[in-house]
């Protein structure tokens, strides 16, 4: 990651401290606490790394706040919060990484800035529940990013409903040529898959 972007984060980062409590844990295994009710997962469809982590839903809407100020748009976060992420995931660093700290924050903020984000404000009311930022890999260098939400119990996603969810985004995105993401990975040149997602995708067509 370029020491911009990493400056970026970091600084974000301490705008919202005190208080910000990202509890990360490879593989999704980490009891969270309690009071936490948000969870974050982060996946790189090349190489399959994912990342999770939990937080109060009231710390989400504390990064939209500090988002916000800073009149970016949702391209221009989206695009700063992909590079951190990639290169966790080239390193195949773990959950108590500072570097892994510094993504979990930029998706977190980058998942505020989405429609998908506007949506389920506007449908629940809170960001309680459940996010996953998929990263695409592109051929022609770029990468994209975007958020799944779904709402389920304060706990960690185990693996098979994890996957269940990364199949069903899958398909929604690549498996039909009409949708948006499938719209800007063909733009992109295609995706970088790993291997068990293009069989994903097979499946599902």
């Amino acid at each position: 990651m370029g020491t911009g972007e990493d400056r970026f984060w970091q600084e974000v980062g301490n705008q919202l401290n005190p208080g910000w409590q990202i509890h990360l844990g490879p593989g999704g295994v980490q009891v969270p606490l309690a009071s936490q009710d948000t969870f974050l997962y982060l996946f790189d469809t090349a190489t399959m790394w994912i990342t999770g982590g939990a937080t109060l839903s009231s710390e989400m809407l504390r990064a939209r706040r500090e988002l916000q100020k800073l009149k970016m748009t949702p391209a221009q976060v989206a695009g700063l919060a992909a590079e951190p992420i990639l290169e966790c995931s080239q390193a195949q660093l773990t959950g108590d990484h500072p570097k892994v700290r510094l993504a979990m924050t930029a998706a977190v903020c980058s998942v505020t800035a989405t429609g998908t984000w506007s949506a389920v404000m506007d449908r629940i009311g809170s960001p309680a529940g459940h996010w996953i930022w998929m990263v695409y890999r592109l051929q022609d260098g770029e990468s994209l990013g975007r958020p799944v939400f779904s709402q389920g119990p304060r706990v960690f996603m185990q693996e098979p409903d994890l996957h269940r969810a990364l199949r069903t985004a899958l398909a929604s995105d690549l498996g039909n040529p009409n949708s948006s993401v499938s719209q800007m990975v063909r733009k992109g040149g295609g995706a970088v898959l790993h291997p068990t997602l293009q069989q994903w995708l097979a499946e599902s067509r």
